[in-house]
């Protein structure tokens, strides 16, 4: 044998965990998804992004514009629906966010959200927060380590795109 080794053909013995993971593992890596922030101005627009999946756009005049990144269609859609945004503590971090596990909920909203957008929800033997458990560990082992794909988040997204 000349050391290499063959592609893996299956995750946790399923061929459907395998592309879901691989397809989740895209997302993050060709969108940058655990990207935390980033903060923009521009010809009076001020951009912020979070985890290239949320954008806030504020106009010149203080008009304010929300979009959601669809993950299929590449593109950024504007909507007025926040119910799936995670909760950040913008200002002022202080008495009540003395913690920073709000950031492992962000990347753990970010990672649900690619999972979801990889079809995660369509495969049998569905885990915790309608995510098959295998997949759903084994991707959050991946970028967040240890034992954090069990930790309780304070919400789960169910689909993004």
């Amino acid at each position: 044998m000349n050391g290499s080794k063959l592609p893996r053909s299956s995750l946790f013995g399923r061929k459907d965990f395998l592309e879901v993971y691989r397809q989740a593992k895209d997302f993050i890596i060709r969108y940058k998804l655990l990207r935390i922030c980033r903060f923009s101005e521009e010809n009076g627009l001020k951009r912020l992004t979070i985890c290239n999946l949320w954008r806030i756009d504020r106009e010149e005049d203080g008009v304010l514009h929300t979009f959601e990144f669809d993950l299929h269609k590449a593109e950024w859609l504007e909507t007025e629906d926040l119910r799936n945004w995670p909760a950040i503590p913008f200002a002022p971090i202080g008495k009540n966010t003395l913690s920073l596990s709000w950031g492992l909920y962000l990347c753990r909203d970010t990672l649900q959200a690619a999972l979801c957008a990889a079809g995660a929800d369509s495969l049998p033997d569905e885990g915790e927060n309608g995510v098959p458990s295998w997949v759903r560990q084994a991707i959050f082992r991946k970028y967040l380590g240890g034992d954090a794909w069990s930790r309780k988040s304070t919400k789960s997204i169910k689909s993004m795109g």
